[in-house]
């Protein structure tokens, strides 16, 4: 009788984690959505949490539950109504609002680095696409 009342309990906490993930799931589509869409800023891939360990609450999760906070930090610091959210965050204990700054700022650079690199792969590209046309072009003479 106990296995079968243990059995049962891991089928409800089996149930309990795979709804948080499928929860967890749709709020990162939303922040990706987002993001895309309204603030027309790249969804960086690196900042993808790993869902599993905070919706089964595993240790290693705290680190997943910071990126899915930096999305939201980022999201907040873009939106048309960022005012109100730095206001909020500047009326935040000093430690708390350097930990958030250090936060955006790691985001801010980050997306800065892949920008940049797209930006140089671009042009890259670019000038070997021209040179390979005027060789092309001489080619023939």
């Amino acid at each position: 009788m106990a296995s079968s009342a243990q059995s049962a309990a891991a089928k409800d906490q089996d149930v309990v984690w795979v709804g948080r993930l499928a929860s967890l799931k749709r709020l990162l589509a939303e922040i990706k959505d987002y993001m895309t869409e309204y603030l027309h800023d790249p969804f960086d891939a690196t900042l993808v949490p790993d869902l599993v360990p905070i919706a089964k609450r595993d240790s290693g999760q705290e680190e997943e539950l910071k990126k899915i906070v930096i999305l939201f930090l980022s999201c907040a610091v873009k939106c048309e109504r960022r005012e109100t959210f730095v206001k909020r965050i500047l009326q935040m204990k000093k430690e708390a609002q350097a930990a958030i700054m250090q936060e955006i700022e790691q985001v801010s650079s980050l997306f800065a680095a892949v920008f940049n690199f797209f930006v140089a792969h671009c042009f890259s590209t670019f000038v070997l696409q021209i040179q390979q046309r005027i060789q092309d072009r001489y080619r023939h003479f």
